[in-house]
Protein backbone atom coordinates (compact mmCIF):
# COMPACT_ATOMS: atom_id res chain seq x y z
CA UNK A 1 0.00 0.00 0.00
CA UNK A 2 2.79 2.38 0.93
CA UNK A 3 4.59 1.50 -2.29
CA UNK A 4 1.48 2.34 -4.36
CA UNK A 5 1.04 5.64 -2.55
CA UNK A 6 4.70 6.48 -3.14
CA UNK A 7 4.34 5.77 -6.87
CA UNK A 8 1.26 7.98 -7.06
CA UNK A 9 3.12 10.82 -5.35
CA UNK A 10 5.99 10.41 -7.81
CA UNK A 11 3.58 10.53 -10.75
CA UNK A 12 1.93 13.66 -9.38
CA UNK A 13 5.29 15.35 -8.83
CA UNK A 14 6.38 14.39 -12.34
CA UNK A 15 3.19 15.84 -13.82
CA UNK A 16 3.65 19.07 -11.84
CA UNK A 17 7.23 19.32 -13.13
CA UNK A 18 6.15 18.75 -16.74
CA UNK A 19 3.40 21.37 -16.50
CA UNK A 20 5.80 23.86 -14.92
CA UNK A 21 8.37 23.31 -17.67
CA UNK A 22 5.73 23.64 -20.37
CA UNK A 23 4.53 26.91 -18.86
CA UNK A 24 8.05 28.26 -18.72
CA UNK A 25 8.36 27.82 -22.49
CA UNK A 26 4.85 28.85 -23.49
CA UNK A 27 3.93 31.60 -21.03
CA UNK A 28 2.90 34.94 -22.62
CA UNK A 29 5.87 36.97 -23.74
CA UNK A 30 4.17 39.98 -22.14
CA UNK A 31 5.97 39.15 -18.91
CA UNK A 32 8.92 41.50 -19.29
CA UNK A 33 10.98 41.15 -16.15
CA UNK A 34 12.87 44.45 -16.20
CA UNK A 35 13.53 47.72 -17.96
CA UNK A 36 16.56 46.10 -19.58
CA UNK A 37 14.33 43.40 -21.08
CA UNK A 38 11.93 46.02 -22.44
CA UNK A 39 14.78 47.96 -24.05
CA UNK A 40 16.16 44.76 -25.57
CA UNK A 41 12.80 43.99 -27.19
CA UNK A 42 12.71 47.51 -28.64
CA UNK A 43 16.24 47.31 -30.02
CA UNK A 44 15.46 43.93 -31.59
CA UNK A 45 12.39 45.42 -33.23
CA UNK A 46 14.39 48.35 -34.59
CA UNK A 47 16.99 45.97 -35.99
CA UNK A 48 14.25 44.19 -37.95
CA UNK A 49 12.54 47.37 -39.18
CA UNK A 50 12.75 47.46 -43.02
CA UNK A 51 13.04 51.26 -42.94
CA UNK A 52 16.29 50.84 -41.01
CA UNK A 53 17.53 47.84 -42.97
CA UNK A 54 20.69 49.63 -44.13
CA UNK A 55 21.82 49.69 -40.52
CA UNK A 56 23.06 53.29 -40.56
CA UNK A 57 21.08 54.54 -37.59
CA UNK A 58 21.42 55.38 -33.92
CA UNK A 59 18.88 54.72 -31.20
CA UNK A 60 18.72 56.64 -27.95
CA UNK A 61 16.41 55.47 -25.17
CA UNK A 62 14.54 58.37 -23.57
CA UNK A 63 12.53 56.35 -21.05
CA UNK A 64 11.52 52.81 -20.10
CA UNK A 65 8.67 52.61 -17.60
CA UNK A 66 6.39 49.92 -16.24
CA UNK A 67 2.71 50.82 -16.58
CA UNK A 68 -0.01 50.22 -13.94
CA UNK A 69 -1.37 47.28 -15.97
CA UNK A 70 2.02 45.56 -15.90
CA UNK A 71 3.01 46.32 -19.50
CA UNK A 72 6.00 48.46 -20.42
CA UNK A 73 6.30 51.70 -22.34
CA UNK A 74 9.60 52.62 -23.98
CA UNK A 75 10.30 55.90 -25.77
CA UNK A 76 13.22 55.95 -28.16
CA UNK A 77 14.74 58.46 -30.54
CA UNK A 78 15.95 56.99 -33.81
CA UNK A 79 18.32 58.84 -36.13
CA UNK A 80 19.04 57.74 -39.67
CA UNK A 81 22.34 58.86 -41.25
CA UNK A 82 23.32 60.47 -37.93
CA UNK A 83 26.76 61.69 -39.04
CA UNK A 84 25.69 63.20 -42.35
CA UNK A 85 24.70 66.76 -43.20
CA UNK A 86 21.13 65.51 -43.33
CA UNK A 87 20.28 63.38 -40.30
CA UNK A 88 16.64 62.27 -40.18
CA UNK A 89 15.27 61.61 -36.74
CA UNK A 90 12.01 60.60 -35.16
CA UNK A 91 10.66 59.66 -31.75
CA UNK A 92 8.85 56.35 -31.39
CA UNK A 93 6.87 55.18 -28.36
CA UNK A 94 6.53 51.44 -27.84
CA UNK A 95 4.06 49.52 -25.71
CA UNK A 96 4.91 45.93 -24.92
CA UNK A 97 4.23 43.12 -24.92
CA UNK A 98 2.90 42.29 -27.48
CA UNK A 99 5.24 44.84 -28.98
CA UNK A 100 3.60 47.69 -30.88
CA UNK A 101 4.21 51.38 -31.37
CA UNK A 102 2.35 54.58 -32.14
CA UNK A 103 2.97 56.71 -35.21
CA UNK A 104 6.50 58.10 -35.34
CA UNK A 105 6.94 61.77 -34.45
CA UNK A 106 9.39 63.39 -36.87
CA UNK A 107 11.85 65.83 -35.32
CA UNK A 108 14.39 66.32 -38.11
CA UNK A 109 13.41 65.86 -41.73
CA UNK A 110 13.92 67.32 -45.21
CA UNK A 111 17.57 68.30 -44.60
CA UNK A 112 16.61 71.70 -43.21
CA UNK A 113 15.86 73.34 -39.89
CA UNK A 114 14.74 76.73 -38.66
CA UNK A 115 13.64 77.93 -35.26
CA UNK A 116 14.49 76.71 -31.78
CA UNK A 117 16.80 73.73 -31.33
CA UNK A 118 15.62 70.87 -29.14
CA UNK A 119 17.70 67.96 -30.45
CA UNK A 120 21.30 67.48 -31.62
CA UNK A 121 20.11 66.54 -35.11
CA UNK A 122 18.49 69.97 -35.43
CA UNK A 123 21.76 71.61 -34.41
CA UNK A 124 23.56 69.59 -37.09
CA UNK A 125 21.05 70.68 -39.74
CA UNK A 126 21.38 74.29 -38.61
CA UNK A 127 25.17 74.22 -38.81
CA UNK A 128 25.18 72.48 -42.20
CA UNK A 129 23.94 75.74 -43.73
CA UNK A 130 27.14 77.60 -42.82
CA UNK A 131 29.65 78.25 -45.66
CA UNK A 132 32.60 76.92 -43.66
CA UNK A 133 30.69 73.77 -42.80
CA UNK A 134 29.68 73.26 -46.42
CA UNK A 135 33.37 73.43 -47.31
CA UNK A 136 34.15 70.85 -44.62
CA UNK A 137 31.39 68.59 -45.94
CA UNK A 138 32.93 68.84 -49.41
CA UNK A 139 36.13 67.48 -47.83
CA UNK A 140 34.25 64.51 -46.40
CA UNK A 141 33.46 65.83 -42.93
CA UNK A 142 31.14 63.81 -40.70
CA UNK A 143 29.02 65.33 -37.95
CA UNK A 144 28.40 64.71 -34.28
CA UNK A 145 25.87 66.61 -32.19
CA UNK A 146 25.85 67.04 -28.42
CA UNK A 147 23.69 68.70 -25.81
CA UNK A 148 25.33 71.02 -23.29
CA UNK A 149 26.46 70.56 -20.63
CA UNK A 150 28.11 67.48 -22.04
CA UNK A 151 26.88 64.12 -20.84
CA UNK A 152 29.71 61.60 -21.38
CA UNK A 153 27.30 58.70 -21.95
CA UNK A 154 25.34 60.66 -24.57
CA UNK A 155 28.56 61.83 -26.22
CA UNK A 156 29.75 58.22 -26.58
CA UNK A 157 26.31 57.17 -27.75
CA UNK A 158 26.33 59.62 -30.66
CA UNK A 159 30.03 59.39 -31.45
CA UNK A 160 31.90 56.49 -29.80
CA UNK A 161 35.29 57.82 -30.94
CA UNK A 162 34.72 61.38 -29.67
CA UNK A 163 37.61 63.07 -27.86
CA UNK A 164 35.74 63.78 -24.65
CA UNK A 165 38.65 65.60 -23.04
CA UNK A 166 39.03 68.02 -25.95
CA UNK A 167 35.28 68.54 -26.20
CA UNK A 168 34.98 69.24 -22.47
CA UNK A 169 37.78 71.79 -22.58
CA UNK A 170 36.18 73.53 -25.56
CA UNK A 171 32.72 73.48 -23.98
CA UNK A 172 34.05 75.00 -20.74
CA UNK A 173 35.01 78.14 -22.68
CA UNK A 174 31.58 78.64 -24.25
CA UNK A 175 29.06 81.20 -23.00
CA UNK A 176 26.68 79.98 -20.31
CA UNK A 177 23.78 80.21 -22.78
CA UNK A 178 25.29 77.52 -25.04
CA UNK A 179 23.01 74.50 -25.29
CA UNK A 180 24.25 72.62 -28.37
CA UNK A 181 27.63 71.75 -29.81
CA UNK A 182 28.20 70.35 -33.28
CA UNK A 183 31.54 68.92 -34.36
CA UNK A 184 32.50 68.28 -37.98
CA UNK A 185 35.55 66.12 -38.60
CA UNK A 186 37.24 65.38 -41.91
CA UNK A 187 40.39 63.29 -42.44
CA UNK A 188 43.48 65.50 -42.40
CA UNK A 189 41.66 68.57 -41.04
CA UNK A 190 41.19 70.08 -37.61
CA UNK A 191 37.69 69.58 -36.16
CA UNK A 192 35.25 72.38 -36.91
CA UNK A 193 32.97 73.16 -33.98
CA UNK A 194 29.79 75.22 -33.88
CA UNK A 195 27.80 76.12 -30.76
CA UNK A 196 24.23 77.36 -30.44
CA UNK A 197 21.86 78.45 -27.74
CA UNK A 198 18.38 76.96 -27.56
CA UNK A 199 17.02 79.57 -29.97
CA UNK A 200 19.52 78.67 -32.71
CA UNK A 201 21.69 81.74 -32.17
CA UNK A 202 25.27 80.89 -33.00
CA UNK A 203 27.62 81.44 -30.07
CA UNK A 204 30.87 80.01 -31.48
Amino acid sequence: MASLLFRRILVILLLVFIVAMAYSFTRPRGEVASSEDAVRFVKDDLASDPLLAAGNYLSSIFSSERQPDGTWQVTVKVTRDPHSACPRAFIRTYDLLPIRHALDKAIAQNCAHSGAIAFPEEAILQSAQLPEVKAAIANGAASCGYGLPLNPARVREYCPDADLSSLSKYASQLPAAARWLVEWKAPGFEPLRVAYDGKANRLA
